[in-house]
């Protein structure tokens, strides 16, 4: 009897502690990386993991697990740093973390009860589960190159996209305050985004300027730019504003006094500027054609392949320029196929995109919305819906927000997520 209720201790009691332990993992998991979704924000990561714990208030708990101990602490891994995900200051910091960290490791510890083996004098066994996940960023690090239009459609007026800071703001106020939520933090206590210490990002307008002189107007207040500064999209136009940098943040805090990308979306970072008069303008010009800013774009990207190449394009997606020729919007969309086949990942925001426009095209994308959605690329899933965004619920996207600040915060999100760390 005792050698029959010790095998069917090892096989029920043993199965049931199996099956526990990964139960127990697999809440770990969760609560970690749920943790370091949050960081630098030491106590919002603690609060965010203990919600996707297994702990008796978290989302994860089991009922054959019932006094799960929850535990989380922030660090610095050498390891993680070696990877290009270097620590960062923590702000609201829990009693005793450190000053820098990079890693969230959650621990979760409980006692499990026996059933037959308590016959052999085991009532119990304690079991526990660590997991660790790098903060957002890192491993492979990225260049970010955001298109945004600036046709003479951009001034009209749009209250509904997000808090710009700029009174009677227009879309394109909109369209920089997604690039600033870009560049810089969530929220004054939320994670950031792009990480300046491994992170390069550029900027392009459409249409392009006639040369190199009139490319200050768009990143200070010194003058304004007239029809007379944008060329044609046959004559070989100046799309690139600001090329790689990443001097655009100290710390948590966007740097307007020295960088010029965060001068041609930033209304606040120097002398003479003001909510009606700073960087990128719309002067209007010869309509709407993106096709060639997509190809420039691309050949924008450094040759030595070490970093994940994306391109964020902003638009209305209405192709129709007098000088553009044909299938505009289908144009649009074969750049972006080629960019992707080259591994860049393509961002599509369609703003304002309406169910008609690109009147030049005869085909399939007779249609802005449609355009818009199958620029959005990855190599090897064309087009890609998780890189589409739309404002407009008549624009159907899969992504659920529609201000510009939370579409650029999403897409940050997507492009620095955090991982599992074994």
């Amino acid at each position: 009897m005792i050698a029959i209720l010790g095998f069917t201790a090892f096989v029920v009691d043993f199965g049931f502690l199996v099956y526990a332990q990964r139960t127990l993992q697999a809440s770990a998991d969760a609560a970690a990386a749920a943790g370091a979704l949050d960081l630098p924000d030491d106590t919002k990561g603690a609060n965010a993991a203990l919600l996707y714990s297994g702990g008796a208030s978290g989302l994860n708990k089991k009922t054959n697990l019932p006094t799960v101990t929850v535990t989380s602490a922030s660090s610095c891994n050498a390891a993680l740093v070696a990877q290009s995900l270097p620590c960062v200051t923590l702000i609201n910091k829990r009693a005793g973390s450190p000053t820098t960290a990079n890693l969230f490791t959650v621990t979760q510890q409980v006692t499990v009860p026996m059933f037959f083996a308590k016959v052999l004098g085991v009532a119990s066994v304690p079991l526990t589960a660590v997991a660790k996940a790098g903060m957002r960023g890192g491993l492979r690090p990225l260049n970010v190159m955001v298109v945004v239009d600036t046709t003479a459609s951009m001034d009209s007026g749009d209250s509904g996209c997000g808090t710009t800071g700029v009174p009677g703001q227009t879309r394109l106020d909109c369209a920089k305050l997604g690039v600033r939520t870009l560049l810089g933090c969530v929220s004054a206590s939320g994670p950031c985004n792009m990480n300046p210490s491994v992170d390069s990002v550029g900027l392009m307008i459409f249409p392009g300027l006639t040369g190199t002189t009139p490319l200050s107007r768009e990143t200070n207040c010194a003058g304004d730019l007239t029809s007379a500064n944008v060329r044609d999209y046959n004559a070989s136009p100046v799309y690139l504003i600001v090329p790689f940098s990443n001097d655009f943040r100290t710390g948590m805090v966007l740097n307007g006094g020295g960088s010029e990308l965060v001068q041609a979306v930033d209304y606040g970072h120097g002398a003479g500027c003001g909510t009606s008069n700073y960087g990128l303008e719309s002067p209007g010009g010869p309509g709407t054609y993106y096709a060639g800013v997509i190809s420039a774009a691309q050949a924008a990207f450094p040759a030595s392949g070490k970093k994940q190449n994306v391109i964020i394009l902003l638009s209305d997606g209405d192709a129709s320029a007098a000088s553009g020729g044909s299938n505009q919007c289908q144009g649009a969309v074969n750049s972006a196929i080629a960019a992707a086949n080259a591994d860049t990942w393509v961002y599509s925001v369609a703003y304002g995109a309406g169910n008609s426009g690109c009147s030049t095209d005869s085909g399939a994308y007779r249609n802005a919305c449609y355009a818009m959605q199958h620029v959005a690329q990855a190599k090897g899933v064309s087009p890609d819906p998780t890189k589409f965004y739309s404002d407009s619920a008549s624009c159907a996207s899969l992504n659920s927000v529609t201000q510009m600040d939370q579409i650029f915060a999403a897409i940050a999100r997507d492009l620095t997520t955090t991982r599992l760390i074994p």
